[in-house]
């Protein structure tokens, strides 16, 4: 796969160069920069996908 491109064909779980985690309140935020997206796990499966973005390199959770 080039370097850059998103492995679509992955299931959802597949991480394609995590760089940075986060742990809160049980949830667990990975930052997947080469499916340029965060990911969100609770207890080990996939609660929320937030993609878009420029090849994430970091994830901070920010309690409001």
């Amino acid at each position: 796969m080039p370097a850059g491109a998103c492995d679509r064909s992955a299931p959802e779980t597949a991480l394609y160069s995590p760089n940075d985690a986060v742990a809160a309140d049980g949830r667990v935020y990975v930052a997947d920069t080469d499916n340029h997206r965060v990911v969100e796990f609770v207890g080990g499966h996939v609660v929320a996908l937030l993609s878009g973005f420029n090849n994430p390199v970091n994830v901070r959770v920010v309690q409001r």
